[in-house]
């Protein structure tokens, strides 16, 4: 073999190449004796190469196999986006235009006492007034969620109302608690895309909005004078 030629002719003064198992030159016999053959011929083979190679092609397999799961991994997000938007805008349609239930007809909004509150609030229990509901406050708009619960909360509360209400019911009763609140939050989440939704932002909202009741009731008293 062409290997084994070129072997014996870096041997000299070696006159004579001794194999071993599997031809792996392992000692010459020549002018000088008997010698050993340096260990960078006995470590001569082509395993290494080989291995060096399915190591570079695993490694480029697992590269574009990662590629790949990254470019399909966008591809669900983005669906998933435009689905929900879709759905959320399928939700929507026709929301002006639907009769609501009977056990409601007779609500004049925004409530002007308590009681009626409360009861429309003991109402909210009903998943058909639930989902007009949601609809109908939904279908407000606004050029945020901000302003799509400032203008829910006006829809639902008169300030003589909203007055008595505070977040957590310190000296006055929790807004916190009730039904409404819950509907508010789902009426947002119809409306805006889920990467818009900040649900402590919404509530934030609502305890401010409540918190100047009193204030709002003053400022319009005094402008009517």
């Amino acid at each position: 073999m062409r290997w084994e030629d070129d072997i014996r002719a870096s041997a000299s003064p070696c006159s004579t190449l001794s194999l071993g198992n599997e031809g792996v030159p392992t000692s010459c016999i020549g002018g000088t004796g008997k010698s050993p053959v340096p260990s960078s011929f006995t470590s001569f083979s082509t395993d290494d190469g080989g291995r060096k190679d399915s190591i570079s092609r695993n490694a480029e397999f697992e590269s574009v196999v990662l590629s790949t799961l990254s470019k399909i991994s966008t591809c669900i997000d983005q669906h998933s986006i435009i689905l929900a938007e879709m759905n959320r805008r399928a939700s929507l349609a026709g929301s002006e235009n639907l009769n609501p239930p009977e056990s409601i007809m007779s609500h004049s909004f925004p409530f002007q006492t308590l009681s009626s509150f409360q009861e429309f609030e003991n109402k909210l229990t009903d998943k058909m007034v639930w989902d007009y509901m949601m609809r109908r406050l939904a279908s407000l708009g606004g050029s945020g969620t901000v302003s799509l619960t400032r203008r829910m909360l006006r829809y639902i509360l008169s300030d003589n109302v909203a007055k008595l209400f505070n977040w957590k019911g310190r000296d006055k009763i929790a807004f916190e608690n009730y039904r409404t609140k819950e509907l508010l939050l789902e009426a947002v989440k119809i409306t805006f895309p889920a990467k818009e939704i900040d649900e402590y932002r919404i509530c934030t909202v609502m305890k401010e909005w409540l918190k100047f009741a009193s204030a709002r009731l003053k400022k319009t008293s005094r402008d009517s004078k």
